[in-house]
């Protein structure tokens, strides 16, 4: 997938599919830039801010992970991963 981002850098299937390789390695923090591509450019899909969220989660950024939680419920996360994004959102929500 590496190789299909660089010769295809608008290629959103290699980006997708070099996320999800990295995410599966559990390298998250080389999972996010392929990720942020994904989510940019399908603002509607899912599953990409929910494994982004995973990813800032994991790595203690707060912050961005709340936020992207948030996107993936609002793009219409199902199942088990609502579940758990809902439980996330609301143990990251920022104090009032």
């Amino acid at each position: 997938f590496e190789k299909a981002t660089q010769a295809y850098p608008g290629a959103l299937s290699a980006h997708w599919g070099l996320a999800k390789a990295r995410f599966n390695q559990g390298r998250h923090q080389d999972a996010i830039e392929p990720l942020r591509r994904v989510t940019s450019a399908v603002p509607n899909a899912p599953e990409p801010h929910y494994m982004l969220a995973v990813c800032y989660d994991r790595l203690g950024r707060r912050a961005d992970a709340y936020a992207s939680y948030r996107n993936a419920l609002a793009a219409g996360l199902s199942g088990d991963e609502r579940a758990r994004a809902e439980s996330r959102v609301q143990s990251l929500a920022p104090a009032e």
